[in-house]
């Protein structure tokens, strides 16, 4: 989609990014804190908290942020300009936080 030629594409590339890289750090702060509650929308808030009470996982935590602000602007700024480079950004960033959330033991 961040290749596509179209504004739609890349707001939803920048969308599904977001949501790819959340899903996997949300099993990631499953693991880290077994008795978070992740089944409400505050979860979107709560995971980026759990990593950042590692040190180690802070890098991911405002990674993940960054994405969501992207994300945000995609969906509902949507009178507003979103260039290709965006959504680019956003894919990469994606495969940045999805790869460092792999190696979380």
């Amino acid at each position: 989609m961040s290749e596509g030629g179209a504004e739609v594409d890349w707001r939803n590339a920048s969308s599904r990014a977001y949501y790819a890289a959340y899903h996997r750090c949300r099993e990631r702060a499953t693991s880290i804190d077994p008795n978070a509650d992740l089944s409400t929308a505050e979860s979107h808030r709560v995971v980026p908290d759990i990593l950042l009470e590692r040190d180690d996982l802070r890098g991911l935590a405002y990674q993940l942020a960054t994405l969501r602000k992207v994300r945000n602007v995609a969906d509902y700024e949507i009178d507003g300009e979103f260039d290709q480079d965006s959504g680019r950004n956003s894919v990469a960033l994606c495969r940045a936080v999805l790869e460092r959330a792999d190696v979380i033991p």
